[in-house]
């Protein structure tokens, strides 16, 4: 047996997990029996030498089909872990005599993958916080907009209330000189024009109330002035932080889709190398 093909991978069996990085189980059989068995590091399928193969195993259908076979266990509570299995069926004088059988833990490429899929599905609720946080701040600057809109119009009502205030002032001034001379001419014709002096009176005081009443508005206006100013200041202050806001989520938004690349070419290498463990 040694000097024929299935001998020779027996002898060179114990140096392929020497030979690579990976890490690999290495079994070769004879039609019925394990004949030599050698663990991977994290990987021990638990046989012995001597040990039957199983009816459904992969080296044996790989020596009942004549072919190649490439099989994935995703079950880890069967070995421990996940792997692939390649067996290939060891053919001398057109006669099937046994098998090789290569096992390789897939741990490190699932894990690339896993992180590949992770880092997606991050990235997507990155960019659907960053898309809602964007129509946020445009719907601000819209209400900014709006309300410093709203300030403009309430300081030209105010401008128009101030001319108003004025024009009140304007009619008590006459309205009181208008008094004065009243008074003046009831003064000058001595008793007779007593009733004309309680007018007179009347209109002054008239005149004086608006006064006051004019007064009052002119201090109540330039409370809602500065306050109207105080508004519009600070909604231009908060739109500007709302448009510096908007460029940075835009920035967000292209850094956020080259890495999205990144993952997809990250996730295509995990599953290339994936491929690259079954073989050609």
């Amino acid at each position: 047996m040694n000097n024929n093909l299935l001998g020779c991978f027996i002898k060179i069996a114990p140096y392929i997990n020497k030979l690579t990085l990976n890490d690999i189980a290495v079994a070769v059989t004879d039609r019925e029996k394990y004949l030599f068995y050698q663990p991977g590091k994290t990987l021990d399928h638990q046989v012995e030498i001597g040990d039957l193969l199983k009816k459904d195993s992969v080296v044996m259908k790989a020596m009942n089909t004549r072919e190649r076979v490439v099989t994935r266990v995703d079950k880890k509570e069967l070995f421990g872990v996940r792997y692939i299995g390649i067996a290939l069926p060891v053919i001398e004088n057109n006669k099937v005599v046994g098998s090789v059988f290569f096992g390789e833990n897939t741990a490190r490429q699932d894990s690339l993958r896993e992180m590949a899929d992770e880092l997606a599905l991050n990235t997507e609720d990155l960019s659907a916080s960053s898309e809602e946080i964007a129509a946020q701040a445009q719907e601000l600057s819209a209400l900014l907009g709006e309300l410093e809109r709203y300030s403009d119009e309430s300081h030209k009502k105010m401008t128009n209330i101030e001319e108003v205030s004025e024009f009140i002032n304007s009619i008590s001034s006459k309205t009181n000189m208008l008094g004065i001379n009243a008074a003046i001419e009831a003064a000058r014709v001595g008793a007779e024009g007593a009733g004309f002096g309680v007018v007179a009176n009347e209109i002054r005081n008239l005149s004086n109330q608006s006064s006051e009443s004019v007064e009052d508005i002119k201090k109540m206006l330039n409370s809602l002035e500065k306050k109207s100013r105080d508004i519009k200041e600070s909604a231009n202050s908060a739109n500007n932080i709302a448009e510096e806001q908007a460029k940075v989520l835009e920035n967000i938004a292209a850094s956020t889709e080259e890495i999205k690349m990144q993952i997809d070419q990250l996730a295509e290498m995990a599953d290339r190398l994936i491929e690259d463990s079954k073989g050609g």
